[in-house]
């Protein structure tokens, strides 16, 4: 596993990538959960894109935390699930820095970044099962409500992944089998996102001005011999 890491992390590119995923397979060493250890050294990769010339305070402590969990997803437990939880702040702002914006982190709020001067800060929350989203939610809102300054400056946003609350088998797309998988899942997803915004409809701090909701998984298309991570 640790090769499988370093190996997508030297790599830049899907071509090479793919080759890799090919190299893998011919050996027979591709199997569940090991598509899940792929994916996620994946979005390591983005992160170290993101990061890797970047100062920034706590940055290398949060790393090592997000290194430390169990190794397959499905080990993952309510106490050990640190590590995935700063993997999953760590993924968001990397697709901030990876797209031009100046972010920084903290521990409350997770990530602060500036829009027209004014800061957006964001609360990180990933829950173990469906039951606790509205919860988790709800205690992001707190959390930033208890940090707003200025209720006519600060803003805040509640970003949710949905990953291990709503995949607890840790079931990939296998898209040679079932090529609609990705998108009933996602129907799925957007369905019960609509649901939680009703149930905390009314609750939320004026300055909250919403929440993004994501989910991931490997997409397996053996016929193409390719692994990715696919988004929702």
């Amino acid at each position: 596993i640790a090769t499988m890491v370093g190996r997508l992390l030297e790599t830049s590119g899907t071509d090479k990538q793919v080759a890799y995923v090919d190299e893998l397979r011919s050996e027979s060493r591709i199997s569940w959960p090991v598509e899940w250890c792929l994916c996620e050294a994946e979005e390591f990769r983005k992160v170290h894109r993101a990061f890797r010339d970047v100062e920034m305070p706590g940055l290398r402590k949060r790393l090592k935390l997000a290194y430390g969990g169990p190794l397959f997803f499905n080990d993952e437990t309510g106490a050990s699930n640190q590590a995935r939880n700063i993997a999953f702040e760590l993924t968001l702002a990397a697709r901030m820095v990876n797209g031009g914006e100046e972010v920084r982190m903290s521990e409350h709020p997770d990530i602060t970044y500036m829009i027209l001067g004014n800061p957006l800060m964001v609360e990180c929350k990933r829950p173990m099962n469906r039951e606790t989203i509205v919860r988790n939610l709800l205690a992001a809102n707190r959390q930033l409500s208890a940090r707003f300054a200025n209720r006519f400056t600060d803003m805040g946003l509640i970003a949710v992944s949905l990953t291990k609350a709503l995949n607890p088998n840790a079931e990939a797309f296998e898209i040679s089998r079932d090529p609609e998988s990705a998108q009933r899942k996602a129907r799925e997803v957007s369905d019960f996102c609509k649901k939680v915004m009703e149930a905390v409809d009314g609750q939320l701090h004026e300055n909250v001005f919403g929440a993004i909701f994501s989910y991931s998984a490997p997409s397996v298309d053996w016929a193409q011999n390719a692994v990715a991570v696919k988004e929702i």
